[in-house]
Formats: structure tokens, C-alpha cells, sequence
């Protein structure tokens, strides 16, 4: 019955619910709660805000326990929760609450988290990813089944930029709306075409040859994987046509991942797309390294191991470091992740299978249709590194640590990846030198090196991306490349001292093993003593033992006047045979490798490496050689800087001028960090800022010096010398003109920040400067260490004066003498300690102690 006490007759629910109806529910229900109503005869929001919530309580109450549906809200709470979406959907209510905060049915704090909902069944023949013509980005389309309800339900996934601030592009989930079977369409399973067996059936019986009929009964018999009716029909018999048999309902039916029948939506595979996605540890990090953290954001760790090292799933291209075509053109690649945001909310979920990652959509909060919602996977603490790096870590949130747009900042972070990098090369085995270098060699080098042989973008961006950006897009990647290209240098250099340690335990150099070259190691031969051979049933003449086949190792070889060759072998069990002829030896194949011991084949393995171990370490050799940075790419990197606007700062940055002064930096400052010549660089407790700016500004001009052809002559060396002393003086003048104003006016001012050092108390930053005690004067000085702190927050009054001799031999000369002492001067007189001190009005006598700390 309806609020009115009016009975709907059966004709009349019967027109009710027929295709050709008007009516419809637009206030947001699931399909069960339509379905109620609909056998109620309420079919518009004006017939539901106008039946009796008391009567229709009671008999949804009734209905439920008919359907043995387990309640969890009480079926008065629910009717009022229909109420007042009905009031909202017709406007009748200044209420501001979101139309569905949760499921009337399973509130969200009912909802257990350790078990996932069923997943639903796709209906593959109308899922599919095409690309959107007008965005260039995939768009996926996805229709699953409620089985137990038999209704279709309607997805759309595209791909536009990110509602999260900086995340770039995300995926979006739009719900188009729920399909129902069309007015006498259900088919029992009665009415189903039978199982029937995947072949003919045969039966003899033994003795006769007379042929049987075989009739197979049971229970539950349900062919094997060859399903009931159309190949593309929908159900769990296929039974229903999903063109023919549904129409589009009038209703607003939600979908939500906890209701009946409703589950999980299989988003897609995530990882790997092709079999080089597979990649183990070992490789990954020098990838990694090599291309600027870009590939970590993409990487996932799997159970399986590879080859005996752990593996990693990373569908970056190994030239690029971006994502490649394949992945770039699934939905799943643009998905984002909630990070540590309290205000976004988990809805995909990750799972694999040892080694493929699937995504899975999971929607706690009803969905109305027309909704679109951003899809969002929750990694824990998997990318903490990365999220750090790019500014939305927990230490970022709460600690305020900064991203890598700071400069400081970025230089730290990269300053422990090449220390981890230096310790990660030296923990190589042979084993994992070659296979990391064959990686190089096989699948990097030829790209990084074509890329730089020019200071303009040459390589096409691979996959789908939107037209604007195609041009951003490609000078970053060409940027990468050009640091990746460095960094090859960079590595190269360390694998080589570590790997010449490893061979010389074999009495091999890579110096020598370059000198021969790999095709003059190995003979062209087809057998050579050492060499492991199959021998095809071979015995030696009135030899009572059966003729040999099988695995053996070539010990000695004779060359008879006819041009033929005999050889001495041996095999298992330390046996041997002379004189066997070439015509029956032959190259082991794999399965007549495996056919011998384990034992044996070990020793042969071993045998084999000694064998090719010169090919291998010349190899190596030609490899690091490859890796190598040349004078030419110096030419290619000044070049450039002729495009770069010198009056624009950020555009000097971002140029490849900028970027690979930078990169010369970070290599400069890692060394005065590894020979402990400057400790902890840019570390504000320790640096105030003025001393960080100098040592970042001599860095750069370094670096830009270092790549100029006729640097390590005379000129240069000068010129580099009248830096130094240029820029130590300035930084000087600025202490001096600091203190003066202070001495002079006793006023502090915003430049004092210049001179402060910063330091962590408590989770709270306070800033402090080096002074004189109060009761002392510049006069009155003595030694280097003489002075103390004051902090900026408790200064009340001005009375104390700059420790400008401590600032000047501190934060100024030490920073600038130790850069210095990298330096290969050709002439003693170009620079010295003694004219460093003069220029910036110090007495040298005074650099002994400050140059000493560590």
C-alpha cells in the first residue's frame, strides 16, 4: 500500500513498471531499495515524500526478513534517510549535508577493512580502452554485472588533470547509470541449453573393441570452460543479450561496492605490460640513479624473485625514464594516491599475484549517476622517498622538511643517494657487474648517447599526452637524458675501480683486456681446449665399453698431416678418451646440457666462465669506455646556452646550461663531502645562509668553467683563482657592513638573517648568531673560538657586537679554500691561503684552526 492508504492494483503495477513508463525514482536508492518501492507502487518522489514513513518502515522491515537480508540500520532510519534524499532531490530542504555520506544500509564504520568485497563480473565484450581523440589520454569504459540482482551497471574512466595540487594528470570514475532486464526477459537456469562435454566421449570395452554409449549425470555439471549461450552474453550462463535484453533504468539506482550484489569493479592490470618490465633490484636502482628518481614514482615490488635477485615491476622506458607507450595508454598508469592528505579518501585497491599488479575499484560511499569521483590508491609508507622528494611526505607535512624545489634541500637528498649508490657499486659481484653492464649496454646506452648529440630536443614523445604539453614534455625528458648521460659518467668511474678489483684476482685488468679487444680473446674456433662439447656415441677401436654419449670437456688436441684433428676428452667420474675424432663432437644443446649431474654441469658452468672470462672482462671494458663523458658533449652543453635569455633566472635554471651546471655541482660537492674537506654542506645549523649562497655560487662557477675547452690551462686557472677571491671578498663586506650597522646605530635589521644559524629545539626552529660576550670588544678579542650564541627571539635589546673574524674564517674562507684544494693549481703562486685571508682582511694566522675542524 502507499501513504494514502490507496492499493495499487495489479494492472496498475503492471503499467507502472513497464519500459514505456514516465515515472522514475531520482532520488539516489540501490537497487533494493527500488525494487521495494516499486512493489509498493511508489514510483516518483512525490509518491514516496507522500506515503506513511511508519507503515512503509513496518513493511520494509517485513520485506527484508522474507529476503533473509541481515539488518544492520533499522528500517525506520533508512525510510527517513529516503525522506530526506527525496526532499533534497525535489529541492524542498535548505539542508547543506552531501547527499550520501555512506550507505544507509552498512555505514561506513560498520564496514570491515580486512576483507575486500566479491568481485563483480565485467562484461568483457563491453569493456573496452580506446584513445579520446580530443584529449589524446585513454578513456576506458566498464559494464559489470549484479548477478544476484540482474542488473547492468555502467562506468566511464578518463583521464584529465588532478584535483590534488601538483599531482599532474589523475584518473576519473564517472557512474552513467544502472541497466535493468527488460519485462518478461528472466530465464531460469531450467530453461538453459544443458552442459554438454568439450569433445566426443569414448568408451571401449576392454576385450570386445565394441564400441559403448556413455551418458553422463551429476549434479552441478557445468561443461568446463566453454559457458552457456552467446559468447558475448551477460550472466553467469551468458544467457541474456545485453543489446536486447536491458534497457536503461528511469531510476537513480547508486552503486556501491558493500551493497547486494555489488563488489569489486576490475579497474585493469597496473604492472607489467611488457616482459622488460620485469627487472630485478640491482638493475633498477642504477636505472633509477641514472634517471633523476623519475622511475621509483612508477616502480612495485613483487613476491617473486628474478633470476635469484629480488624484482621490481617498472614500465618506464629505459631511455626516457617516463612511463612507456604501452602503459601510457591504460587508464590505470594516471591513477594517484591519497599520500598522508586526511581530506582524500582511498576508492582503488591494489593486489597481486606474485608478479602482476591489478587494480581494483572499491566504492564505500554510494554513487549516484551522472557522479564522477577521482580514483585514488593508498600506498602506505611504500614511496615515502619519493613523496619527500616532490613535497607531500609525512616529514614534509609535519616537520616542514622541504621538497626538491629547494635547492638546499635537493642537493642533501642527492648527496646520500651517491653515497648509498658508491656503497651499493661496491657490494657488486662479478655476477652482478656483468649483468648490470649488459643492461647498460643492451638497452640504455644507444638511446642516452643519441640523445645527446645535440643541444635541441630530437626524440618523440612516446604515448598518448595532451598537445599543449607535447613540447614541455619532450625538453623534460631531454633534460633527464643529458643528467642521465653524466651520471653514466659518474657511475662508470666507480664500477671501474670496483670491478678492477675483482678481476685482478684472476690476473686480468681492464686496461689489458681493452688493449686485446673482445673479438681478438676468443678464437673463432668452433672447438678449443676448455671447451665443453656433446660427443654423439663415440668409442675408441677394440674398446670393450659401449660407445660414449654424452657431455665432456675438451683436455688436449692433436693435429694429424691429413688436415684432421683428434681430441682428448674427459667426463663424469674422472674418466677420459683419446683420439676422438671432430666429426662426432658437437655444441651441447640445452637439453643435453640439463641431461648430465648437477655436479658435473657445475663444473662445467665453472669451467665455461673461466673460459670467456677475458671476453667478458673486455667487454666491461668497451662498456665503461662508452659510459665515458668526452670534451664534445662540453661543446653541445655551451652551446646551448646561446638560446637561454640571460636576463631571465628561471629560464637559466631549467636550460641544459643550468641543469648540467648542477649536476657538475653535485659531483664537485660530493667529493669535498667523501674526502671530508667540507662537512655536512648546508646544514643550517651548522652554514648560516650567506655561507650556503657562496658555496652554491662557487659550485656553479666551477662547474661552468670545467666545461670550457681550454680549462687546466694557465688563463683558465687564473680566472678561476680571481672567482674565488672575488667572491670571498664580497661575502666579507657583507659580514663587515652587517656588524658595522649594528655597532654604529644598535639597531638590528632584515639582513641579520644573513648571519643566523637555524636549529631544531623541541619541534620548534629557532634562529641564533655568532657574537662577542656582552662585556667584551672587538678589541678586546683573542682567540678564533672565542665568542657564543644569542638567539634572535630572546634579543631584547642590541648589546653584543658580530663575531665578524669567527664569520670571515668560518662560514667564508673555509668554504672557499676548501673548494680550492680540488683544484690541480699548474702554478703555486695562482692561489694561496695567505692572499685568500688578505683579500677578505683577515690574519692568516688565524685560518690554522677553522681549516682543521671537521
Amino acid at each position: 500500500g502507499t501513504g494514502k492508504g490507496k492499493t495499487i492494483t495489479g494492472s496498475e503495477r503492471s503499467f507502472l513498471e513497464s519500459p514505456e513508463q514516465k515515472e522514475g525514482l531520482q532520488t539516489p536508492l540501490c537497487h533494493g531499495d527500488v525494487t521495494f518501492l516499486r512493489l509498493q507502487g511508489i514510483v516518483t518522489d512525490e509518491q514516496l515524500l507522500n506515503c506513511d514513513p511508519h507503515v512503509l518502515g513496518f513493511l520494509y522491515d517485513k520485506y527484508r526478513s522474507t529476503k533473509g537480508v541481515f539488518a544492520v540500520v533499522q528500517a525506520k532510519d533508512i525510510v527517513d534517510h529516503w525522506i530526506k534524499a527525496a526532499l533534497k532531490t525535489l529541492g524542498r530542504t535548505d539542508c547543506d549535508e552531501p547527499s550520501l555520506t555512506s550507505s544507509p544500509h552498512f555505514p561506513l564504520k560498520e564496514i570491515p577493512d580486512e576483507n575486500d568485497p566479491p568481485l563483480m563480473d565485467n562484461v568483457q565484450s563491453l569493456c573496452k580502452t580506446t584513445i579520446d581523440p580530443e584529449t589524446g589520454f585513454p578513456r576506458k569504459t566498464i559494464t559489470s554485472f549484479d548477478c544476484a540482482n540482474e542488473i547492468l551497471y555502467e562506468f566511464v574512466i578518463d583521464v584529465r588533470e588532478s584535483t590534488i595540487p601538483g599531482a599532474g594528470l589523475g584518473a576519473f570514475l564517472t557512474y552513467v547509470g544502472a541497466r535493468t532486464l527488460k519485462e518478461g526477459k528472466q530465464k531460469k537456469v531450467g530453461d538453459i541449453t544443458p552442459a554438454c562435454t568439450r569433445y566426443l566421449t569414448e568408451a571401449v570395452l576392454p576385450g570386445s573393441g565394441n564400441g559403448l554409449t556413455v551418458k553422463i549425470s551429476g549434479k552441478d555439471i557445468h561443461g568446463d570452460e566453454h559457458l552457456m549461450g552467446d559468447v558475448d552474453g551477460v550472466g553467469l550462463w551468458k544467457q541474456y543479450s545485453a543489446s536486447e535484453d536491458f534497457i536503461q533504468s528511469n531510476d537513480n539506482i547508486t552503486f556501491c561496492s558493500y551493497e547486494f550484489g555489488c563488489g569489486l569493479l576490475e579497474l585493469g592490470r597496473y604492472a607489467p605490460w611488457l616482459p622488460s618490465d620485469r627487472k630485478t633490484n640491482l638493475v633498477f636502482g642504477i636505472k633509477d640513479f641514472l634517471f633523476s628518481n623519475e622511475p621509483s614514482g612508477w616502480r612495485f615490488d613483487v613476491p617473486e624473485d628474478l633470476n635469484g635477485y629480488e624484482q621490481v615491476v617498472d614500465f618506464t622506458n629505459d631511455i626516457t625514464g617516463e612511463p612507456h607507450k604501452k602503459a601510457r595508454s591504460h587508464v590505470t598508469t594516471y591513477v594517484n594516491e591519497v599520500g598522508h592528505s586526511k581530506h582524500l579518501t582511498e576508492n582503488v585497491l591494489s593486489r597481486d599475484d606474485q608478479r602482476t599488479v591489478f587494480y581494483y575499484v572499491c566504492l564505500k560511499k554510494p554513487i549516484e549517476r551522472g557522479e564522477t569521483v577521482e580514483l585514488l590508491v593508498d600506498y602506505s609508507e611504500t614511496y615515502e622517498d619519493m613523496r619527500e622528494r616532490k613535497g607531500y611526505g609525512k616529514a614534509n607535512i609535519k616537520n616542514g622538511v622541504k621538497s626538491d624545489s629547494d635547492s638546499y634541500t635537493r642537493i642533501q637528498r642527492n648527496m646520500k643517494e651517491r653515497s648509498e649508490m658508491e656503497q651499493f657499486i661496491s657490494s657488486y659481484t662479478e655476477k652482478d657487474t656483468e649483468q648490470l653492464l649488459t643492461y647498460l649496454r643492451e638497452k640504455v646506452l644507444d638511446g642516452i648517447i643519441a640523445a645527446t648529440l645535440s643541444s635541441l630536443p630530437s626524440s618523440e614523445v612516446e604515448g598518448p599526452v595532451n598537445k599543449m604539453d607535447i613540447e614541455k614534455r619532450k625538453y623534460e625528458i631531454f633534460l633527464r637524458q643529458w643528467v642521465a648521460r653524466r651520471r653514466l659518467h659518474w657511475t662508470a668511474s666507480r664500477i671501474r675501480s670496483h670491478a678492477q678489483m675483482l678481476f685482478s684476482r684472476h690476473g686480468l685488468s681492464l686496461e689489458s683486456a681493452g688493449l686485446c679487444g673482445p673479438l681478438e680473446i676468443v678464437s673463432e674456433d668452433p672447438f678449443t681446449i676448455g671447451m665443453a662439447v656433446f660427443v654423439n656415441g663415440w668409442a675408441p677401436e677394440n674398446d670393450p665399453r659401449p660407445p660414449y654419449s654424452g657431455l665432456a670437456i675438451i683436455d688436449d688436441m692433436t693435429e694429424l698431416r691429413n688436415g684432421r684433428r683428434t681430441f682428448t676428452i674427459s667426463f663424469e667420474r674422472h674418466k677420459s678418451m683419446k683420439e676422438v675424432p671432430e666429426e662426432v663432437l658437437t655444441h651441447p644443446t640445452e637439453s643435453e646440457f640439463n641431461s648430465a649431474s648437477r655436479r658435473y654441469r657445475a663444473e662445467m658452468d665453472k669451467k665455461k666462465a673461466a673460459e670467456t672470462l677475458p671476453k667478458r672482462v673486455a667487454m666491461i671494458h668497451e662498456t665503461l669506455q662508452r659510459m665515458t663523458w668526452n670534451q664534445n658533449l662540453n661543446r653541445i652543453i655551451m652551446s646551448s646556452s646561446e638560446n637561454c635569455n640571460s636576463d631571465d633566472t628561471e629560464n637559466k635554471k631549467s636550460s641544459l646550461l643550468g641543469v648540467m651546471q648542477q649536476e657538475l655541482s653535485e659531483e664537485l660537492l660530493y667529493i669535498l663531502f667523501t674526502e671530508k674537506k667540507l662537512m655536512n654542506p648546508f646544514d643550517k645549523s651548522e652554514w648560516c645562509p650567506l655561507s650556503s649562497m657562496l658555496l652554491k655560487r662557487l659550485l656553479g662557477d666551477i662547474a661552468r668553467l670545467s666545461m670550457l675547452e681550454d680549462y687546466g690551462s694557465f688563463d683558465s686557472q687564473k680566472a678561476l683563482a680571481q672567482v674565488l677571491y672575488k667572491r670571498a671578498t664580497y661575502a666579507a663586506e657583507v659580514v663587515k657592513k652587517i656588524a658595522k650597522n649594528i655597532r654604529d646605530n644598535n639597531q638590528l635589521n632584515d639582513r641579520i638573517s644573513y648571519l643566523a644559524f637555524q636549529e631544531q629545539q623541541s619541534g620548534k626552529k629557532r634562529k641564533f648568531i655568532c657574537v662577542f660576550p656582552s662585556d667584551r670588544t672587538i678589541e678586546t678579542f683573542q682567540g678564533i673560538d672565542d665568542c657564543q650564541c644569542i638567539y634572535l627571539d630572546q634579543i631584547r635589546s642590541v648589546h653584543f657586537c658580530i663575531n665578524v673574524q669567527w664569520y670571515i674564517m668560518r662560514q667564508i674562507v673555509s668554504v672557499v679554500h676548501s673548494l680550492a684544494s680540488t683544484i690541480s693549481w699548474c702554478q703555486n703562486d695562482l692561489y694561496s691561503l695567505q692572499k685568500m685571508c688578505a683579500s677578505v682582511g683577515v690574519d692568516a694566522s688565524l685560518a690554522t684552526a677553522p681549516l682543521k675542524r671537521k
